[in-house]
């Protein structure tokens, strides 16, 4: 194990890690400290534990955005591979009694479905003309669409 002194927004800290893996090691501090940065140079939070909670949850989210897409990427590749096997199906690779379930689940969704867009024709509304609405509700952290932020603090408070 090899120590290494490591600068995170202007403060030392001591690391400690396996022999070989420093260049990773330095490239995650890089990978903290710029996260860091930009928050605190955004001047909307000047707390440092703050600072590091959302530049944490920047980090995670964009970890779980690139397993996301990686998931999605994969599960593409699986459905062609299926597609290109002749006589293959999603249901083939399901016990027979999963895909009779399946079928029935699906079926009775079909009729639920049928019967609140006849209820909805009956009311005088259209099913498509509902507007959807969600609010996240109240707490500190939101959606940012900008420098590529996941989340940042929406108010500054004094630490």
């Amino acid at each position: 194990m090899k120590q290494i002194e490591v600068q995170i927004l202007q403060q030392s800290y001591l690391l400690t890690c396996p022999d070989g893996r420093e260049s990773r090691l330095l490239d995650a501090v890089e990978r903290v400290d710029t996260a860091m940065v930009r928050i605190r140079d955004s001047g909307k939070v000047r707390a440092r534990e703050r600072i590091a909670v959302l530049a944490a949850l920047n980090l995670a989210f964009e970890i779980a955005d690139r397993e996301a897409l990686d998931l999605a990427a994969a599960s593409t590749k699986k459905a062609a591979a299926l597609g290109s096997a002749p006589g293959s199906s999603p249901e083939a690779e399901l016990p027979a009694q999963d895909t009779q379930q399946l079928y029935a689940l699906v079926a009775r969704l079909d009729e639920a479905l049928d019967d609140e867009a006849g209820d909805r024709i009956q009311e005088g509304h259209s099913s498509e003309g509902d507007p959807v609405s969600e609010d996240s509700g109240g707490g500190h952290a939101g959606h940012a669409g900008d420098a590529g932020h996941a989340i940042e603090e929406e108010d500054a408070r004094a630490p």
